[in-house]
């Protein structure tokens, strides 16, 4: 499904239509080891003064220590900076204010049993967190 829903959110956000794709991100970045262009489409999440990014995914780990991307979206593109969010804590709370602001865990990907308040560890477990500050 990845193949064929992400080659299009690319097209789709990086184009004139991409005004109206609402929180669908295009980050656009060098790789780390590998040198490559990379656009990855995400979704991202406003939290004062910072966008935020839930991801499991292993090109997170391009953000450690830091790292310029274009983001581009709301057909605008901006320079950013991001960074790998490596505490626990951090994340935990950031995904707690995500999920207050959407009607289902499963917004995030995740699966709560009703009832069950995760841990921050848990919540860490599961996402990585990239902080992307956009001027």
């Amino acid at each position: 499904m990845y193949r064929v829903v992400n080659p299009t959110a690319r097209r789709i956000v990086a184009s004139p239509l991409g005004r109206w794709t609402g929180p669908v991100l295009l980050l656009r970045f060098t790789g780390r080891r590998t040198g490559r262009r990379l656009e990855i489409p995400v979704i991202g999440h406003h939290l004062g003064e910072s966008l935020h990014v839930f991801t499991d995914a292993a090109w997170a780990l391009n953000f450690e220590g830091g790292r310029t991307v274009t983001v581009i979206g709301r057909g605008q593109q901006r320079a950013a900076h991001g960074r790998l969010v490596d505490d626990p804590a951090e994340t935990a709370a950031a995904m707690r204010r995500v999920l207050g602001q959407v009607p289902s865990p499963r917004r995030l990907g995740l699966h709560i049993d009703p009832g069950h308040r995760p841990s921050d560890n848990e919540l860490a477990a599961v996402r990585r967190t990239i902080s992307l500050s956009v001027p």
